[in-house]
């Protein structure tokens, strides 16, 4: 896990975890000022903060990647736990030798959950993946590793809040305008930030930040990407049959987004 100030919630996710793991690796972003250190040692946890806050989970992700010990790692972020059904796969999903195993990740909008195309890394081998530390980056496996897939999900402990969408898309407003400098500025040296595991073969990283850091930035962010997000909704409501009211409603927020981050880069650019 890579967090920041979670006392709240991260005891359901290691509770979630404990009798199924070999060691628990939190990375705390930056000094903790809450009972984040206490929480996780009482699971008998390893617990490393930062020197400087770094305000994305990216920026340590490669951190607790090499903190780890283990062949397969589990990576969960605080708010998310293991329901029975994801605990009851995991024997069977070690024991099929996969490098690379996914769960669908699961999303909501107005209390009903979204089906969309979207695969979220479960378990997977350290040394069979590749990451690039920029945000909205995910671990990825390397070419030729064996992939497998179960059709269940995983989702945050966040039911409550979804229960309100007006409260809900107000605060990841918050949060994408807290984004947005971080991601504009490692999108301009993208080839320069850290990796792990990557070379000739796996270096690529998602589609929309390979895009973005192209210098067609400003046509990507204004044209492509949105296109992309509205294509992937229509592909997910002919073959997963989700609402398309429902899931269209994202789509406000993306691209507020990435005309922010396409400003950004903008006026980055002319600062020099």
């Amino acid at each position: 896990m890579c967090v920041y100030n979670e006392e709240k919630i991260i005891e359901k996710a290691l509770k979630s975890t404990r009798d199924y793991v070999s060691e628990i690796v939190v990375v705390h972003d930056g000094p903790c000022s809450d009972k984040t250190g206490d929480i996780v040692k009482k699971y008998g946890g390893i617990f490393v903060e930062t020197k400087k806050n770094k305000g994305e989970a990216e920026f340590i992700r490669i951190q607790s990647y090499e903190l780890a010990r283990q062949k397969y790692i589990l990576q969960l972020d605080a708010d998310e736990y293991l329901t029975s059904d994801l605990q009851s796969i995991l024997s069977e999903a070690v024991a099929t030798d996969a490098d690379f195993i996914t769960v669908n990740w699961a999303r909501y909008r107005h209390s009903k959950r979204i089906r969309t195309l979207v695969r979220r890394p479960y378990l997977f081998k350290k040394e069979e993946v590749y990451f690039i530390e920029c945000p909205h980056e995910a671990v990825r496996p390397k070419k030729g590793a064996a992939l497998k897939h179960y059709n269940l999900d995983l989702f945050n402990d966040a039911d409550d809040r979804y229960k309100d969408q007006k409260m809900l898309d107000k605060a990841q407003i918050v949060k994408q305008t807290k984004w947005v400098p971080s991601h504009a500025a490692a999108l301009l040296r993208y080839s320069q930030m850290a990796r792990y595991n990557t070379d000739v073969n796996n270096h690529k990283g998602t589609l929309i930040n390979e895009l973005m850091a192209s210098r067609y930035y400003w046509f990507h962010g204004y044209i492509t990407v949105p296109l992309l997000f509205v294509i992937s909704d229509i592909l997910a409501v002919i073959k997963l049959g989700t609402n398309p009211f429902v899931l269209f409603s994202e789509l406000p927020l993306n691209l507020r987004y990435h005309r922010d981050l396409t400003r950004e880069i903008r006026r980055l650019r002319r600062e020099g």
